[in-house]
């Protein structure tokens, strides 16, 4: 019966860590302080920021709306306005709080005190690197969120300030930055391929070629080291072709710079700030999509040198 009770007790405090909201700290209250502002949205309203001495307004002369909330307010027929994202939000903070109680009143109810801090160290370890990675991933998709709206602010401010002229001039800089970034990525690639001893795919057709003698059998075992040494050679030979090729590609890449660079320098200045922060925009997104790729190949590189 005891083994049962355990067994039970086990069973009741997994459930809580699995509904439990965040972690339950022994030290400070468990139930936080609630957020003057969801940090979902970025609205087009000044927003009240409030620390422990003084009080500031943050105004956005744009707003951005994140996918999420596009698509929410989709599925219920309704316009994806401010006061709908303002009205929304107060739902999910009271949904938030009501949580909170359900946490609270489920530890009192099933615990006594003097377990209370034992069941909170339990539930902080279960749900710990859960909840730090899901706090990892929202921080970066706000981070994503204030680059959008730098972007949106630089492009309106090109747009109000910039004659039609301009704003084509903008948009080929654009194009041009566009491509620096991609060459830099092939390049990097390359790299890595070297470095892992991968060639790139386009290189694997010399890998059709193959040794044949017809008058010697196919297991003949000088015909199967020559066929080794063929294998070796092909393989250098592929390697030697991925270093022409990333040489190629940084003789390209120069040469995009320098016609970037020329082109950059007619830019009238007033759009200068507008177009160097939708510039930095552009290389942070392209940044992260270039470590995903290069993290990839270096996964597939493991796998292909255990095999």
């Amino acid at each position: 019966r005891q083994e049962s009770n355990n067994e039970e007790r086990q069973i009741t405090i997994a459930n809580i860590a699995r509904e439990s909201s965040m972690i339950i700290s022994p030290i400070k209250s468990s139930t936080p302080e609630i957020k003057e502002k969801s940090p979902s949205v970025i609205p087009k309203n000044g927003i009240k920021v409030t620390t422990t001495t003084t009080a500031t307004d943050i105004s956005f002369e744009c707003k951005i709306i994140p996918i999420e909330c596009r698509y929410f307010f989709k599925n219920l027929k309704q316009k994806y306005t401010f006061e709908n994202i303002e009205a929304h939000q107060k739902f999910l903070e009271k949904e938030y709080k009501s949580l909170e109680d359900e946490r609270e009143n489920k530890l009192k109810l099933f615990f006594p005190e003097e377990k209370q801090a034992r069941v909170i160290s339990l539930v902080r370890n279960i749900v710990e690197k859960v909840l730090e990675k899901k706090q990892l991933d929202d921080q970066k998709r706000i981070d994503n969120l204030v680059l959008d709206h730098k972007r949106e602010k630089a492009l309106l401010t090109i747009r109000n300030i910039g004659n039609e002229s301009a704003q084509q001039y903008i948009g080929n800089l654009k194009e041009k930055f566009q491509r620096t970034l991609d060459l830099k990525l092939q390049l990097d690639k390359l790299e890595k391929r070297f470095v892992e001893n991968m060639p790139p795919p386009s290189l694997n057709i010399f890998d059709k070629l193959q040794l044949y003698a017809k008058q010697l059998q196919p297991d003949d075992k000088h015909l199967s080291s020559l066929r080794e040494q063929w294998k070796n050679v092909l393989r250098k030979t592929k390697l030697e072709l991925t270093t022409l090729m990333r040489q190629a590609k940084m003789i390209e890449l120069e040469q995009a710079n320098k016609e970037y660079d020329a082109l950059k320098k007619d830019l009238p200045k007033h759009l200068c700030e507008s177009h160097d922060t939708i510039c930095h925009v552009m290389r942070t997104r392209h940044n992260q999509f270039a470590k995903r790729k290069l993290n990839f190949l270096a996964k597939r590189a493991c796998v292909i040198n255990e095999n």
